[in-house]
């Protein structure tokens, strides 16, 4: 995205206290604190008169948001996964159609964002929340219900009927987030259901999509959900979520041996990688030490002495112990690398790995000496395999 493209912030309705609520307490543990920013500096900026604000440049953006280019494309990202932002392009430039959080009720009752939100907060905070948004029952078997009807109070005579097109300011029903799963077909489902238990229900745009995200959480095939869903009903009658969830939960775990499935976030660059594993796990994975306490306390040590990224230190003990063949050297040797790596420009994670790059391909070319084939600079092969290994 240009430094010079232009951003418009589209809104249909102005935000409660409620929502402003439903978005700090529930969706902001899943978005982080500058996607929420984003968010919230998106929602001052429009005009919630017209509806659509005045053009913005994403360079004023950036400033605003003290973001680099690349955060906010990323923190953009979350929020349309999490069905806050949906984007429109034309060329440079875009325009930001801000939606409205969904209710409490919606988001808690949400198979996706009530699983990643426990995953994310645990139990034990989850209920905390669930109580924060709970309502007093008040017993009403007592009292008779006398409220007056339309039609009791006021008497039609002539009236024309008011047609006022779409384009009002109002809640929207924000119907979640946009979910693609290649592994489950709900055309295939279907046919796999006996005619005998095949009913209405099956076919109502709610239960399809309810089905759907159970299938995207668990990450089930078609022929899973035909199992899921026979155990969950009563000779072809709806089942309700619960039992759909509870079926889903006992079929994974007969399956995988675990209870539920762990949703994290998804990274696309070796860079994220690299800042997203611990040291200590590069150590379990690939030492080969007879006894790996030593490389243990030698991974620990030097990243919490050494003022670098996180993803800078791995790299460097993914690059060593790799060289070393699973023997990862003492602290010095390690704080010697990080000088020499520091002294050629390494400031970044993204500089580590096209540091890396370099370095591999001067392996090659030694290999490949009186060859007259000059070889590609590009990311190793090796620590693609290494990294996709955690």
């Amino acid at each position: 995205m240009k430094l010079n493209a232009v951003i418009k912030i589209q809104i249909q309705q102005i935000i409660s206290h409620e929502e402003l609520k439903v978005l700090t307490l529930l969706y902001q543990p899943l978005l982080g604190t500058k996607p929420y920013t984003l968010y919230l500096t998106l929602y001052t900026l429009s005009n919630l008169e017209t509806g659509i604000s005045q053009e913005f440049q994403q360079k004023d953006l950036l400033d605003m948001l003290n973001l680099k280019s690349k955060e906010h494309i990323s923190c953009r990202n979350k929020l349309e996964a999490l069905g806050l932002l949906v984007v429109f392009q034309n060329g440079d430039e875009y325009i930001y159609s801000l939606k409205s959080p969904m209710t409490a009720k919606e988001f808690l009752n949400d198979t996706i964002f009530g699983s990643y939100l426990q995953d994310q907060i645990g139990e034990t905070q989850m209920k905390n929340l669930i109580a924060e948004f709970r309502l007093s029952q008040v017993d009403l078997t007592s009292y008779d219900n006398i409220t007056k009807s339309f039609n009791e109070v006021y008497e039609i005579k002539q009236v024309e009927l008011l047609n006022t097109g779409n384009h009002l300011r109002g809640s929207g029903k924000n119907n979640g987030t946009k979910i693609i799963n290649d592994k489950f077909n709900y055309e295939s489902f279907l046919e796999l259901i006996p005619n005998r238990y095949k009913r209405g229900h099956l076919f109502n745009p709610v239960v399809k999509s309810n089905l759907e995200k159970i299938a995207f959480i668990y990450q089930f095939t078609s022929e899973d959900m035909y199992e899921v869903y026979l155990n969950s009903s009563t000779k072809g009658e709806l089942p309700s979520e619960e039992k759909l969830r509870l079926q889903a939960s006992l079929y994974y775990q007969k399956i995988h041996e675990s209870s539920k499935p762990e949703i994290v976030l998804k990274t696309d660059s070796i860079a994220d990688k690299l800042d997203s594993i611990s040291p200590q796990d590069i150590i379990k994975m690939y030492s080969k030490r007879d006894n790996i306490s030593v490389d243990l306390d030698t991974a620990v040590a030097f990243s919490q002495r050494n003022d670098a990224t996180l993803g800078i230190i791995n790299a460097i003990i993914l690059y060593t112990i790799k060289e070393k063949e699973g023997i990862l050297p003492n602290y010095t040797y390690l704080e010697k690398v990080l000088t020499t790596w520091q002294n050629n420009g390494v400031k970044t994670t993204e500089d580590a790995v096209n540091y890396l790059a370099k370095l591999s391909n001067s392996e090659e070319a030694l290999k490949q000496k009186g060859s007259s084939k000059k070889s590609k600079v590009a990311e190793p092969d090796w620590l693609d395999e290494y990294i996709d290994n955690f």
